[in-house]
């Protein structure tokens, strides 16, 4: 097992971000091995929350995947730095957003195979036989990244995907979660918050409520940005009426969400 550090983009900045690998040493090979791409399940939103910082979790994913014969490929998502310099305060991991999530693990499986090639004592890894498996969060990661892969890393060829319990209609999902107080309630109001902060645009207030005594609007991004189970925001709160906006409430009901003035796009072109 291998610590990573790697260097990516976000929205054309060059950024590190980091990961686990995993490298079979006993397979017997006349050629490269396939790669198999593991995405992560949802541990938080922010630095202390990369999978890679677990010292049972993060080399014992790699560990197992690797023991099938495929060099494993498991990245932190992006804006969860696992070890080295870390992330700018503040910053939140853009939950369940599509484009830097593929651009990260899709630069990830790029590091890992330059890495192996240079180093005569480890198997290649094989570009042509590039596997992808995911989890939940990573579930719908999976998706995207095998829907920007042909257009961001060409070079690539994904064989496989293996999606399980992914998060794949973000649109029917925050409607369900605006209408219905449930799990579901809470991780899209996530998303919502995320996405603004990656996107850049858009008043949250317009979408969740910002009133007291949680503030969501105002205080979730500080919180996700800083708490890893980042229940606090939810804290005392038993109903949609206390996340939501009455807004978008009526456009959850109305059937209307995917129109929402900015979230309804954000929620849109991360929907598989």
């Amino acid at each position: 097992n291998f610590r990573m550090r790697y260097t990516t983009q976000d929205k054309g900045a060059s950024v590190e971000a980091t990961g686990m690998v995993g490298v079979p040493t006993t397979v017997e090979t006349d050629g490269p091995l396939p790669v198999l791409l593991w995405l992560h399940p949802t541990t938080g939103t922010n630095d202390a929350c990369a999978p890679s910082r677990d010292p049972l979790a993060g080399p014992g994913q790699t560990s197992i995947l690797s023991s099938l014969g495929y060099i494993t490929v498991a990245p932190d998502f992006l804006g969860q730095i696992g070890f080295g310099e870390g992330s700018a305060e503040g910053t939140i991991h853009p939950y369940l957003v599509g484009q830097p999530t593929a651009v990260a693990s899709l630069d990830a499986v790029r590091a890992t195979l330059a890495w192996l090639a240079a180093d005569p004592d480890l198997p290649d890894g094989d570009p042509d036989r590039i596997v992808l498996w995911g989890a939940s969060q990573g579930g719908h990661a999976c998706f995207m990244t095998e829907r920007y892969q042909p257009y961001y890393a060409p070079e690539l060829h994904i064989v496989a995907v293996a999606a399980a319990i992914p998060g794949s209609d973000l649109v029917d999902l925050a409607t369900y979660g605006a209408l219905h107080w449930s799990d579901t309630t809470k991780g899209l109001a996530a998303v919502l918050v995320a996405a603004q902060a990656w996107f850049g645009v858009g008043d949250l207030a317009a979408a969740l409520t910002d009133d007291p005594p949680n503030n969501i609007a105002s205080t979730a991004g500080a919180v996700m940005a800083s708490d890893c189970g980042a229940g606090s925001i939810f804290s005392g709160i038993d109903s949609v009426e206390g996340v939501y906006s009455t807004a978008f409430q009526a456009a959850a009901a109305a059937g209307t969400l995917a129109d929402f003035p900015d979230f309804g796009c954000f929620l849109r072109e991360s929907s598989t």
